[in-house]
C-alpha cells in the first residue's frame, strides 16, 4: 500500500505516479473531517466518491436543475446504466432521456468534483490496489495529465473570465458563415441563438467549469458571441457614461500631440524657411471622423466592449499622429539629398586625382 502526506507541493507528483504506472485501485484522501476516494482504472480517474454525497444523486440533481428530468427518490443503484434506465422510465414525461445529455452530466459531475479538490492544507493519502468496476456505457474517465492542464487553465484564466462574465451576463450568438466549433462551443452557440444568461448556460449546458470558461472566452475572442455591454459595465460597478473618462483622457492626449505638432512645425519652418502646408486631407478627414463618431450607435449584439465615441477618437488620434510623420520624412529626405549631392561638388577633383585627368 502506498501512503503519505499529500498537499499542493506533491499532489501532481502523486497523481502522475499512479497514472504512469497505469495503476488500478482506490486513492483515499483523508482531510480529517472528510474523506474522498478517487478510483483509478488503468491509470485514469473514473470516479470521485465521498461518504456525504451519492454520485447517482448528484447526477440526478444536475439533470433536475437543467430541466431534463423530474424529481424523484432514487432506489439503490449499482452503476450509471441503472440510473439511466430508472430516470428514463420514471423521471421523464415521455419516457425518453437523451443518452448524450446523460453522459455529459456524468462527465461534468466527475470533472467538477476533481476541480474542487483542495490540497492547500496537508492531507493523508493511501492507495490500495483493488479491482474497480467501470461502466463502459455511461461512465466517464479523465487522464491525470488532462486534469492538471485543466486546473492550470482554470486558475490562469479565472481573472479574465470574471472580468467579462458573471452569472447575470447576457450572451448572444453572432451570425457566422463558417463555423469551426468544438462540441462544447457548439452547445453554447445553439443555446445563445436567443439571448441567454451565463447562469442559464452553466445550468443547462451540462459543461464542466473548465469547458465552460474556455469555450466562452474563445468564442468571445473570435467574435462568435456578443455580451451585453450594459451588463458588462455593471460588472465593474460602472455605467456607460463613465466612458467619458476615457474620452477625457484621449482629449488630453490629443491636445498634447497638437501642441507638440505645432512646436515642431514652427522649428522646421525656422530652419527651412518653409511655411507650413495647408490642412491636409488627413486633418480634414479627422474632423469628419470625430463628427461622425458622435452619432454612431453601438449595436447591442456587437462583441465589442469599448464605447464607440472613444474608439473613434482613438482612430482620429492615431491619424493625427500619423500626420506628424511628414516632418520626420522631410528631415530624412534633406539629409539623404545632401549625402548624395554634396559629393558632386568635389567630383571634378576626385576624377582628376584618381583618373589622371590633366589640369
Amino acid at each position: 500500500m502506498q501512503s503519505g502526506v499529500i498537499n499542493s507541493d506533491n499532489f501532481s507528483q502523486v497523481l502522475r505516479g499512479l497514472s504512469q504506472r497505469r495503476r488500478q485501485g482506490v486513492l483515499e484522501i483523508n482531510y480529517g473531517d472528510s474523506n474522498i476516494a478517487l478510483e483509478f482504472y488503468h491509470g485514469k480517474i473514473v470516479e470521485v466518491l465521498d461518504y456525504e454525497n451519492n454520485q447517482y444523486e448528484e447526477v440526478h440533481r444536475i439533470l433536475l436543475n437543467a430541466g431534463y428530468v423530474n424529481d424523484a427518490s432514487l432506489p439503490i443503484l449499482k452503476n450509471y446504466s441503472e440510473l439511466f434506465v430508472y430516470l428514463s422510465e420514471n423521471c421523464c414525461e415521455d419516457g425518453f432521456l437523451d443518452e448524450e445529455i446523460f453522459r455529459r452530466a456524468v462527465r461534468s459531475r466527475l470533472l467538477n468534483r476533481l476541480y474542487q479538490l483542495d490540497f492547500t492544507t496537508n492531507a493523508f493519502y493511501s492507495f490500495k490496489t483493488r479491482m474497480v468496476e467501470v461502466d463502459h456505457d455511461f461512465g466517464a474517465s479523465v487522464t491525470v495529465g488532462q486534469l492538471l492542464l485543466d486546473q492550470v487553465a482554470l486558475d490562469s484564466d479565472r481573472e479574465k473570465f470574471e472580468e467579462y462574465f458573471s452569472d447575470a451576463t447576457v450572451i448572444t450568438s453572432n451570425p457566422v458563415q463558417e463555423l469551426a466549433l468544438s462540441d462544447e462551443e457548439g452547445i453554447i452557440y445553439n443555446m445563445a441563438k436567443t439571448p441567454v444568461t451565463v447562469a442559464e448556460v452553466k445550468r443547462c449546458s451540462l459543461l464542466s467549469a473548465y469547458h465552460l470558461q474556455d469555450s466562452l472566452l474563445a468564442m468571445l475572442e473570435k467574435g462568435i458571441i456578443s455580451i451585453d455591454v450594459k451588463e458588462l459595465s455593471s460588472l465593474h460597478g460602472e455605467t456607460l457614461n463613465q466612458d467619458l473618462n476615457v474620452d477625457a483622457l484621449l482629449d488630453t492626449f490629443e491636445d498634447a500631440i497638437d501642441e507638440s505638432f505645432q512646436q515642431v512645425s514652427k522649428n522646421i519652418e525656422e530652419v527651412l524657411g518653409h511655411v507650413g502646408p495647408a490642412p491636409s486631407v488627413v486633418e480634414r478627414d479627422i474632423t469628419s471622423i470625430e463628427t461622425e463618431g458622435e452619432v454612431v450607435e453601438h449595436h447591442p449584439h456587437d462583441a465589442v466592449v469599448q464605447h464607440t465615441p472613444a474608439r473613434v477618437k482613438l482612430l482620429a488620434l492615431n491619424a493625427r499622429m500619423l500626420q506628424m510623420n511628414w516632418i520626420i520624412d522631410v528631415v530624412v529626405f534633406i539629409f539623404l539629398a545632401a549625402a548624395l549631392l554634396v559629393p558632386m561638388l568635389f567630383w571634378e577633383n576626385i576624377f582628376r586625382y584618381f583618373g589622371g585627368i590633366a589640369p
